[in-house]
């Protein structure tokens, strides 16, 4: 089945008004979550957050959804092209 949107998460951790596991975590669950978009102050930030996200989703169990098929995650310092 799909899902009626394709959600791009920003802001998830609300500058810092949750704690950013508990926040990533509860994001990566979602499942109309397709993309997170994050700021991030410096490179070793930048992979905490990534190392977080892949944790989670990770533990997701397999989604015979299209929605996530082609799915790619972008690894620190590198830039999406799509």
């Amino acid at each position: 089945m799909q899902h009626p949107a394709r959600v791009i998460a920003m802001s998830v951790p609300g500058s810092g008004a949750i704690a950013p596991r508990e926040a990533f975590e509860w994001v990566v669950k979602g499942p109309y979550v397709r993309s997170i978009l994050f700021g991030a102050f410096s490179h070793a930030n930048v992979a905490i957050t990534v190392s977080l996200i892949r944790e989670f989703d990770a533990a997701r169990p397999p989604s015979p959804s299209p929605d996530r098929a082609g799915s790619r995650q972008v690894a620190p310092g590198e830039r999406d092209a799509g």
